[in-house]
C-alpha cells in the first residue's frame, strides 16, 4: 500500500483491513495471556481474581477477532446495546489498541 493511498483511507477502511484483523487477534491473545498469568499468580498467593469483562465476553462467545471488530465498530458508533458498560469499555480499549498498532504498522511500512 502506498503512502498516498494510506493517507486517503477512512477509519472504516482501516477497521476492515486484514492488518487490523491481525492486530486485533494479537491484542486479544495478549489479553488472554495476561489474564491467565494473573490467575496463576493469584492461585499461587492463595487468592482469587474477580470476574473480568473478558470472562463475560468469552462466555457470550464473542471473543473472536471477527466478532470483536464488529462490536468495536458498534461501540464507536454508540450503537452497541445489550452489553454492560464495563464490557463496552473493554471492547473499546481492545479495539483502540488494535487500531493504534495498525496505524503504527502502516506508518512504519509506508
Amino acid at each position: 500500500m502506498e503512502r498516498e493511498e494510506m493517507n486517503r483511507m477512512t477509519a472504516r477502511e482501516v477497521l476492515e483491513s486484514e492488518k487490523f484483523m491481525e492486530k486485533m487477534r494479537s491484542v486479544m491473545e495478549l489479553e488472554v495471556a495476561g489474564l491467565r498469568t494473573a490467575a496463576m499468580e493469584a492461585r499461587r498467593m492463595g487468592a482469587r481474581i474477580s470476574r473480568t469483562p473478558l470472562d463475560s465476553l468469552r462466555e457470550r462467545g464473542v471473543w473472536v477477532p471477527e466478532q470483536m471488530v464488529e462490536l468495536y465498530m458498534a461501540v464507536i458508533c454508540k450503537a452497541l446495546i445489550g452489553f454492560s458498560s464495563s464490557e463496552r469499555r473493554y471492547i473499546r480499549l481492545v479495539g483502540m489498541e488494535a487500531y493504534r498498532l495498525t496505524l503504527l504498522w502502516m506508518k512504519e511500512h509506508n
